[in-house]
């Protein structure tokens, strides 16, 4: 537990158990906060991460054509904003070129 003047914050540790590769977080929650407040926001960032994570693991793997391995040229990007239970996703959406072959 950690005090600042006027204020009593709290450290909690956060494992996601089940899942490999191991996923955990450690926040400073202050007391007053409400415990269904900070779930929400707990359950938001991990969500925020781990999309992140498959986002990123997915477009690696289409830099390549499937057919014959070139590497795909990039022609742009946007924002895409995925609507969740636990708020709003914002993810990089490149763009890419289909091969030729």
């Amino acid at each position: 537990m950690l005090e600042l003047p006027n204020a009593v914050i709290y450290q909690l540790k956060i494992t996601l158990r089940g899942i490999s590769p191991l996923i955990w977080r450690r926040l400073l929650v202050r007391a007053e906060t409400s415990i269904l407040a900070e779930a929400k926001t707990v359950l938001e960032r991990m969500q925020q991460r781990l999309v992140e994570q498959q986002a990123t693991e997915y477009l690696q793997a289409q830099r390549r054509c499937p057919h014959c391995g070139n590497k795909r040229s990039h022609k742009g990007a946007h924002t895409i904003t995925l609507r969740t239970l636990f708020g709003k996703l914002r993810l990089k959406s490149p763009q890419l070129y289909h091969c030729q072959c």
